[in-house]
C-alpha cells in the first residue's frame, strides 16, 4: 500500500488489490486517505465498472503461472491509450532461493517481456533493466548461500543504517547509469486497442 499512498498524496485516485487479506488489512491500517481504496482480490477475479488511466503491477506477474492471461486482464482495466506499468524480476540465470521462497514461477529477459507485451496487444514505450548493482548480492545470497537477502528494518541500529545508506547509493548509481542487465525490469506500455 505504500506506493498507493504516494500516488494519492500526488493527487491520484487509487484502487489497490491484493489476494492476501493480511496485506490489505495492513495497507488499510497504514494511514487513511479518501483517495485510496483497497480490496482483497486477485487480478483474475478483480472486476471494475470503470477503466483506469494507469494500471501498475510491481513484482506481480512472476507469481502468476498464467502470466499472459493476467497481463491481458490488466490491459483490459486500462482505458484505450492508457498506461500499463509492470516491474518483474530479471535474468533467469539469477533464479534461486529468493525466487523459490517468494513463490516465483520465473524471471524475465527484456526480450521475453517484450513478447509478453506484444502478445497482449500492448504498444511498448519503454523496457529497461534496473538493479544492476544488486546482482552480486543476488548471486551471493540467493544462488550460493541460499539465504534471504540481508535487509534491516528502519532504525535498526548503526549496522542497519549503514546497509540502508549503501543500498541508497547503489540504487542512485543504478538510476544514473542505465545498463543492459539488472535484477529487475520495468516495462511501460500503452493500450492501443479497445477491449
Amino acid at each position: 500500500g505504500e506506493f498507493s499512498f504516494l500516488l494519492a498524496q500526488d493527487g491520484h485516485r487509487v484502487q489497490g488489490i491484493d489476494p492476501s487479506e493480511e496485506y490489505i488489512a495492513l495497507a488499510r491500517s497504514h494511514r487513511g486517505s479518501d483517495r485510496v481504496n483497497f480490496e482483497v482480490s486477485s487480478i483474475e477475479a478483480f472486476a471494475s465498472n470503470q477503466l483506469f488511466d494507469a494500471v501498475v503491477a510491481t513484482d506481480v506477474l512472476e507469481h502468476i503461472k498464467a502470466d499472459q492471461a493476467a497481463l491481458e486482464k490488466l490491459a483490459r482495466l486500462a482505458r484505450p491509450g492508457g498506461l500499463v506499468i509492470i516491474t518483474v524480476p530479471a535474468m533467469p540465470s539469477l533464479f534461486g532461493y529468493h525466487d523459490q521462497m517468494l513463490g516465483h514461477f520465473r524471471r524475465y529477459t527484456k526480450a521475453s517481456l517484450r513478447v509478453l507485451f506484444g502478445d497482449a496487444g500492448l504498444r511498448v514505450k519503454k523496457i529497461r533493466y534496473f538493479g544492476f548493482t544488486l546482482i552480486p548480492v543476488c548471486i551471493l545470497y540467493s544462488r550460493l548461500l541460499k539465504k534471504p537477502y540481508p535487509v534491516s528494518p528502519t532504525g535498526s541500529g548503526s549496522a542497519g543504517r549503514f546497509r540502508q545508506t549503501v543500498l541508497r547509493l547503489l540504487l542512485a548509481c543504478d538510476r544514473r547509469i542505465p545498463m543492459p542487465f539488472g535484477t529487475s525490469l520495468i516495462g511501460i506500455v500503452n493500450t492501443n486497442k479497445k477491449w
